[in-house]
């Protein structure tokens, strides 16, 4: 199965501009091969955690038509994508991975467990996992700091995933944690990381991008470095 993790410089609190960005890259993700495409946390909204708390158009929902495009995205070209926004689920206000499967629905929304202080403000943090069957593997998805908690992908692995796909925003000056969280989650648990990341401004941060794929044994396999938006493609064995 060959997996994409995708980069952008998302436009801060314009959902439709971002939109456009994700299907584009949905495209170019499917066209190389692609059967499933990670995006970075909020790349929706972009990560601007005061915007959101003060701006109520800025939460999706689960059956939200601003998604619209990218379901006919995935179903249209058969594959799967997953994207972040901050997400109105009842009563909860999260920050989410919404998850859309190849036949254009939406397959989980998932609640990032582990918060900053910044961010307890605004959302409420997810207890619960997140794992999809996808083309005979199974794939645990992870915003941001829950890949920092070595612990959290170890119950991923416990529940059977063999794929760790995260979201994040890692500023810059982060570019050696990002490496080590990376490279430590794949090789401790036999996963397969793929990151989806922002580069440029974000909130009160500049992303760093670094979007790519690390293999069971911690390498590295593609990565990008710096670029405003694109994506890296490779196998999943």
């Amino acid at each position: 199965m060959n997996v994409a993790a995708a980069q952008t410089r998302p436009v801060p609190g314009d959902v439709e501009a971002n939109v456009v960005e994700h299907v584009r890259l949905i495209g170019e993700a499917a066209a190389a091969g692609a059967r499933v495409v990670v995006f970075g946390e909020l790349s929706l909204t972009g990560y601007e955690p005061d915007l959101i708390a003060t701006d109520p158009a800025l939460w999706l929902t689960p059956d939200d038509a601003r998604l619209d495009p990218l379901r006919d995205a995935c179903r249209t070209q058969r594959i799967h994508a997953v994207v972040g926004a901050p997400v109105r689920d009842g009563e909860r206000r999260i920050l989410a991975a919404i998850a859309i499967d190849d036949a254009g629905d939406v397959a989980a929304v998932y609640a990032k467990h582990h918060l900053d202080e910044v961010e307890d403000a605004v959302f409420q943090a997810g207890s619960e996992h997140v794992v999809l069957p996808i083309d005979g593997h199974r794939i645990g998805l992870s915003v941001c700091a829950d890949a920092s908690v070595p612990e959290h992908a170890a119950q991923l692995a416990a529940l059977g995933a063999d794929g760790y796909f995260v979201g994040a925003l890692f500023p810059r000056g982060t570019e050696d944690r990002r490496l080590d969280q990376m490279s430590s989650r794949a090789r401790d648990h036999g996963l397969w990381v793929v990151l989806g990341s922002l580069e440029g401004p974000a909130g009160p941060y500049v992303g760093s991008g670094g979007s790519g794929v690390w293999a069971p044994d911690g390498r590295a396999v593609v990565q990008l470095g710096d670029e405003p938006a694109g994506i890296a493609v490779t196998e999943m064995a």
